[in-house]
C-alpha cells in the first residue's frame, strides 16, 4: 500500500485497518491510531515531535545520541521496532501538507 507516494511495509499493510479506495488522510490517520495503539499516546508524541524537530535542524546530533533518546521517549530499544512505521507518518505527512 502507498499513502502520498510513500509504500508501506507489507506486515504493516495488513494491521492497518483501510481499504485500496480510502483517501489518504484516511490512510495518514489509520497509521497514526496504530503508532498510538502500539507506543502508547505519550511516548508516540515524545518520539513523534523529537523526529519533527531533529528533521528540521541542523543534525548536529550523532546516530548513537538520537537512539538513545529514541529507546528512552519510545519506552526502551524493543519499541524501536516501529520506528520505520513512524518515520513513515512523518513522511506521508509532510507530503500531504505539501498538497
Amino acid at each position: 500500500m502507498t499513502i502520498m507516494g510513500v509504500r508501506l511495509g507489507r506486515d504493516l499493510q495488513t494491521e492497518l485497518s483501510v481499504n485500496r479506495g480510502d483517501s489518504a488522510a484516511h490512510r495518514i490517520e489509520a497509521l497514526r491510531v496504530y503508532l498510538e495503539d502500539r507506543l502508547g499516546l505519550s511516548p508516540f508524541l515524545g518520539a513523534y515531535r523529537y523526529l519533527k524537530r531533529i528533521g528540521e535542524g541542523p543534525g548536529a546530533d550523532t546516530d548513537a545520541a538520537v537512539t538513545a533518546q529514541l529507546e528512552m521517549l519510545m519506552g526502551g530499544a524493543e519499541q524501536l521496532t516501529h520506528l520505520p512505521a513512524l518515520l513513515q507518518l512523518i513522511a506521508v505527512e509532510e507530503r500531504f501538507d505539501e498538497t
